[in-house]
């Protein structure tokens, strides 16, 4: 008798069982599920490449297709709508093909040919606007990984040489170590003369706008970056700004004006204010003084005149656990005082005051207040490392009016003495391990010494 043929999806094992084991089963759905992973992920990789190619070429298409209608205008009207030369040609246009949105970005500049020289040369170029070089780049959504397509092309004027003049500007961005910051944003504007200028910085940190129409003063220049500070030219105000640091820009016919702007990633600074204990002079023991308002301001200044009017200026209070931190800052040296209203004033600090907050960083700074004093002095007692010395005695005395008094250092190799005159104060410091020391001080107002003690 033949033996009966057994079914495909029957399964006998050595033992005459038949069907799959629950293990079985998951090692097959596991396998099952490694081929059908693999298949659609070469799927969706031929989707996206075949997606990138397709977009590409029609990218490529809006590009020639608009460089070639550049290329017939009069060369007197290529220019963009927002840089230098002005021009009809818009400086950002969104597209819609074949369901895809693409953003084309368009650069025009001119050039200074090196041929027949340069107008930073000793002898410069009279006429610096030599040709035009138009730039068209392309973005769309969906595939931001994606270089995306450029076409450069230069145009002549029609004669030799275009025969215009005007002033000439080279302006230089760089970061707090004196590196050029390529990719920068700049802006120039001058509404006097229709000037809107949006462009960006070179490899060398350089934009060099030529033949621009002569004015005193009437140039506004804004450099900035994304992630980064900002640096700019300042109009002067009669009134709130009568000398700016760096006043607008003028352009002169045939002359080169220079101009450098610093930037850098921009920081936080985090503030914490604690209480002074022991009727009112310093103490080891740190609580949190909540909801103070502190007056905070940079040293870099934007006019000097009639008082320094400070780059970076505000006004903010400690949450309940003192706490202030300021986001987004400039690298800059930082003061902070508890505003008139508080009756407090700075009794200690660390690590150091003014902070120097550097760019990229997140940077503390603790305080300790004391209520107000209108002459006070803060000492600090370091060490020849920067360390601070602790109990370390610190007298204080003037022989004219009889005033002596003498306090220990704290945690922070500090000591705070109130409720001064203007004087000159001889400053006696002694400490286990150091030499002593003395010399004389001059209080007047808020004041800060730092001693450095040798063994």
């Amino acid at each position: 008798m033949k033996d009966k043929p057994i079914p495909i999806y029957e399964w006998i094992r050595s033992d005459g069982s038949k069907g799959f084991t629950l293990f079985e089963l998951l090692m097959t759905l596991a396998i099952l599920g490694i081929v059908l992973g693999s298949i659609f992920g070469i799927y969706i990789t031929t989707f996206r490449v075949v997606g990138v190619n397709r977009s590409r070429v029609v990218a490529l298409e809006l590009l020639t297709e608009r460089m070639e209608r550049i290329k017939q205008m009069d060369y007197a009207d290529i220019g963009t709508t927002f840089g230098w030369p002005s021009g009809t040609i818009p400086s950002t246009e969104t597209v819609l093909e074949e369901e895809i949105t693409f953003i084309i970005n368009a650069d025009v500049r001119y050039i200074d040919d090196p041929f027949d020289g340069l107008v930073t040369d000793p002898t410069p170029d009279p006429y610096p606007a030599d040709y035009k070089r138009i730039a068209l780049t392309v973005n769309w959504e969906g595939f931001s990984n994606v270089a995306p397509p450029k076409l450069v092309s230069n145009v002549v004027p029609p004669g030799l040489e275009s025969q215009q003049s005007g002033g000439t500007f080279i302006l230089t961005a760089f970061d707090a170590d004196g590196a050029p910051v390529a990719g920068a944003s700049v802006t120039v504007t001058n509404p006097d003369e229709g000037i809107n200028i949006s462009t960006t910085t070179d490899v060398d940190g350089k934009v060099i706008l030529v033949i621009l129409p002569p004015d005193d003063g009437g140039y506004h220049v804004v450099v900035s970056k994304t992630g980064f500070s900002t640096d700019s030219t300042y109009p002067v105000d009669p009134i709130n700004n009568p000398a700016p640091t760096k006043p607008d820009l003028t352009s002169i016919d045939g002359e080169v004006t220079e101009a450098s702007f610093a930037i850098d990633e921009v920081a936080d600074l985090t503030i914490t204010t604690y209480r002074t204990l022991q009727n009112g002079e310093l103490a080891d023991d740190l609580n949190p003084y909540p909801d103070v308002t502190l007056d905070i301001h940079g040293a870099k200044l934007k006019g000097t005149e009639p008082t320094p009017l400070y780059k970076y200026t505000t006004s903010a209070s400690s949450d309940a656990n003192g706490v202030l931190t300021l986001s987004d800052i400039e690298w800059d040296e930082y003061s902070a005082m508890p505003s008139g209203g508080t009756g407090l004033t700075v009794s200690g600090f660390t690590p150091a005051y003014p902070i120097t907050v550097p760019p990229a960083s997140a940077t503390a700074l603790s305080l300790r207040l004391a209520p107000t004093s209108t002459h006070s002095l803060i000492v600090t007692v370091h060490d020849q490392g920067g360390g601070p010395v602790i109990d370390a005695t610190v007298t204080l005395s003037e022989s004219g009016s009889g005033y002596t008094k003498t306090l220990t250092t704290t945690d922070w190799g500090q000591t705070f003495f109130r409720d001064l005159n203007v004087l000159t104060f001889t400053l006696d410091i002694t400490a286990a391990g150091f030499s002593a020391y003395s010399d004389t001080t001059q209080v007047s107002g808020f004041t800060l010494t730092t001693v450095t003690m040798a063994p």
